[in-house]
């Protein structure tokens, strides 16, 4: 055995990645999902031209969207494989909302929990248990209020 070889660091074996029923579109397998989100900065924009908030370069914040399903699509995957395609949702945003950093963390902690948890296991991502519930009515930032940010 060269000097190469017995250094070169054994293989990590990862899971296969989940298998989702999507169904069939027109004969060819659906083989996974995206989303387009239309319109996001609408309702924000609306509500700041009746109670402006000053952001920053470099600011991170958190918004609620509502959305409707405006569109879907199903465009074949990259790579162009034959007789598979996935399923694009094409959203438009009807509302949105700044909340606040406790709120969104959490639902954010879940959700990214919950996506790890699923793909070591190799099992479906979504059932009843995936929702994060709505933020309480104190969660919810005012477009207006000032959340001590200085220059």
């Amino acid at each position: 055995m060269s000097p190469r070889n017995a250094a070169t660091k054994p293989k990590t074996v990862k899971p296969a990645p989940p298998e989702f029923d999507l169904g069939v579109f027109e004969g060819e397998k659906v083989i996974g999902s995206t989303v387009s989100l239309r319109n996001a900065g609408d309702g924000l924009s609306d509500a700041m031209q009746v109670e402006p908030v000053i952001m920053h370069k470099g600011d991170t914040g958190y918004i609620v969207v509502a959305y409707e399903v405006a569109e879907i699509a199903f465009p074949p995957p990259k790579g162009k494989r034959k007789g598979v395609v996935n399923r694009k949702h094409v959203l438009t945003a009807t509302h949105s909302a700044l909340v606040t950093e406790e709120y969104a963390a959490e639902a954010i902690a879940k959700s990214r929990a919950h996506i790890a948890a699923m793909r070591n296991s190799g099992e479906q991502m979504l059932d009843e248990n995936s929702q994060v519930k709505a933020p309480a009515e104190e969660d919810i930032a005012a477009v207006g209020d000032d959340q001590g940010d200085e220059d």
